[in-house]
This record gives C-alpha cells, structure tokens and sequence, in this order.
C-alpha cells in the first residue's frame, strides 16, 4: 500500500520504485536504493515532463547505450587512451545486459550496478581478488557521464544524466614512491631475460619479441626517465626532432604528437646528453634524417619493461612512473612548477601538483639554492 507523501512511488523489498504515467507516452520508471532518492528522482522528472516535448521522450526510448556510445566516438575521435576505456564500458554493460537498453531506462540504480562491476572488473573479466584503483572507476565514470551528456545535448532530449549523481571515489593523486637510479639499472640489466621469461607464461599471455625491440629499450627507459615523455610521443619521435647541434641541444616535440595538441621543446639535460647523442648519430648513419627514432609499437614498450621489472625484482613499477619520476626531479631541483610544465607537458597545475609532495631534505636544498 502506498503510504502518503509516497505517490508514483512504490516499495519493492529493499528498493523503491519510481513509476510516472502520461497520456500518449510510455511509463518512465526507475528503482533506487533509498527512498530519498527516489523522491528526488520524481521530483526532477515531473518538472522535466512538464517543460518536455512527447517526441523528446519517445526519441529518448529509442537510442540506445550502445548507439550513444558508438556516436561519441565517431563525432568525438577519442584518444586511443580514451577508447581502451569505452572498450571497457561496452563489455560491463553487455556483462549486464545493458548495452542495448534505451537511455530513458537507464536510472541511478542502473548507474551504480555499472559501478560495482567495474570496481571488480580486472583485465577481461570480473575477479573477486583484485580490485580496481579508485581513478579507474572515476575515469569510467567521467567517460560514460560525457557519452550521455552528450547525447542529451546533440539530440535535445530532456532526460537525467544518471552519472551526475554518482558519488566518485576518492583519489589520492600524491606521488610518494620515488624510483632511483639504481632500480632503473636493474631494470636495465633485465632486460636480456625477457625473452625466456615471457616463453615461460602459459599459452594466453606468452609473448614473443624482436631482437631489435629488446635493444631499443635501454634508450626508452633512459629517455622517458630524463624528458618524462609519454609512450605516444616517444614513439613518433623523429630523428630530426633530436637538435643536438644547438647551442642549448634540445628536442621538439611536435604538435601532431603531442597528447596536448600543444608544440613545446625539451631541454636535454647535461647527463643524458651523451647516451642520446651517440643513440641518435648511429641511427643516422643507417636511417634518413625524417626516420622514426625508434621503430616499436607502445604495448610492446610496456610489455617488455612489466616483464623486465618484474625480474629485477619490483612489483608494481610502471613504465608510465618513469615520466612521475622525471617531473618529480625537476620539482626537486628547484624548478619552478610553471618552467615544469612546459618540460613534462602537462595542461593544468592540478594535473602536475601531486609532484610537489617532495622530501623535506629535497625542499630545503631548493631553498638554499634559490638563496631564500
């Protein structure tokens, strides 16, 4: 039985359901874990059906997620970055038999299923033992809430964005673990072990590499860990990008490679100016000046450099750590966080404010060098 104040909304076992009627229209329902959300859930659709246009909910009936999603990324063109992760929200929702159901069906109570899956979700499936980091599910939600934020917004209909109510996990974006130059070696020292160790994996996980992309890899490392380079740049990097004759030798990175879609220059640092300027004149002996300087696919970087940390004995270090690290010494020597950003590349001071969380020894050393 209904209790009053209760109206369109219905208790079914521990949840509630919210179920509104209008002549000429299918019923709009949706089920919430509380009652005060269902309320507000109500409240907001009654004022929406108020101002809304009946072909605007029947169109809303017909688009389905699988269609929003598809639409994104073709209009869109997302990152590659960008697509491993809707790849990933197509499977959950398939897994939970979402993916065709039609956006005005799509609730709250829906959202947060969505969520729980994915907090589970490790590599191609559901594991119980192993849970995904806080930014992967905030990352998830952010690109399902910008398919149907954008749906809404190109097809002019005049439902709830569900996503916008979804509490986001906390993230710690702060850099405490720091990796030195001797881990980096032992890294390095690995990598001949590869080979063997990656025939040794069973049958859905070995892998099989190039000698030459072996060979390639100690510059990789040593070039992301001193320009904090991401994969995607490091790998269209031309041989004439390397301006080694320069009075300040330096290397450019082009728009057109740039995650940023901004050009900037990277000053190359005294120490590793040697190991790039003897990498980059033997390449040009053998490779035209407009070549590729390296010629290796960016999963193949990092598969070779997991399966070499791991033999070195480390848990955890991602290829990706060694750009975290590059920023974290320019902040460490003094480098004023403006002058860093131009370096590294980064868009935003919140993207590169989890680097200065640095030692205190390391902080005081800038200070006295600043003469503060």
């Amino acid at each position: 039985m209904r209790k009053s104040g209760m109206k369109n909304i219905q208790k079914r076992g521990d949840a509630f359901r919210v179920q509104i009627r209008r002549v000429g229209l299918p019923a709009l329902t949706g089920t919430f874990d509380t009652l005060k959300e269902a309320q507000e859930y109500r409240d907001r659709l009654t004022i929406t059906l108020k101002r809304a246009n009946a072909k605007d909910i029947l169109k809303a009936d017909a688009i389905t997620l699988k269609y929003a999603i598809e639409q994104y990324i073709e209009d869109k063109r997302p990152a590659a970055s960008e697509l491993s992760t809707f790849n990933v929200i197509g499977k959950i929702l398939d897994h939970l038999r979402l993916l065709h159901l039609p956006l005005s069906e799509f609730d709250l109570r829906k959202a947060k299923e969505c969520i729980k899956v994915r907090e589970k979700w490790y590599k191609r499936g559901i594991s119980e033992d192993k849970r995904v980091a806080p930014k992967t599910v905030v990352h998830f939600i952010g690109h399902l809430s910008k398919v149907l934020d954008y749906t809404i917004y190109e097809e002019n209909l005049t439902i709830e964005n569900p996503m916008k109510n979804i509490i986001k996990p906390e993230v710690k974006n702060e850099r405490d673990e720091r990796i030195t130059n001797a881990e980096i070696q032992q890294i390095i020292d690995a990598l001949p072990r590869v080979p063997a160790y990656a025939k040794m994996l069973p049958k859905n996980r070995r892998q099989y590499y190039k000698t030459e992309d072996l060979k390639v890899m100690p510059f990789i490392i040593n070039l992301a860990l001193n320009t904090g380079l991401r994969r995607g740049e490091i790998i269209q990097l031309k041989l004439n990008d390397f301006q080694l004759d320069a009075e300040n030798p330096y290397l450019n990175i082009r728009r057109t490679i740039s995650k940023t879609k901004k050009p900037r220059r990277i000053t190359l640092l005294k120490a590793f100016l040697p190991v790039c300027r003897k990498f980059v004149e033997d390449k040009r002996k053998i490779c035209a000046p407009n070549a590729l300087a390296v010629d290796i696919n960016e999963d193949i970087i990092t598969s070779i450099y997991h399966h070499a940390h791991i033999l070195a004995g480390f848990e955890g270090l991602r290829f990706h750590d060694l750009r975290h690290e590059a920023t974290s010494r320019l902040v460490e020597a003094g480098v004023p966080i403006a002058l860093a950003m131009t370096f590294t590349g980064h868009k935003t001071l919140q993207m590169i404010d989890r680097y200065t969380h640095l030692e205190h020894g390391s902080q005081a050393d800038a200070i006295e060098k600043a003469g503060l």
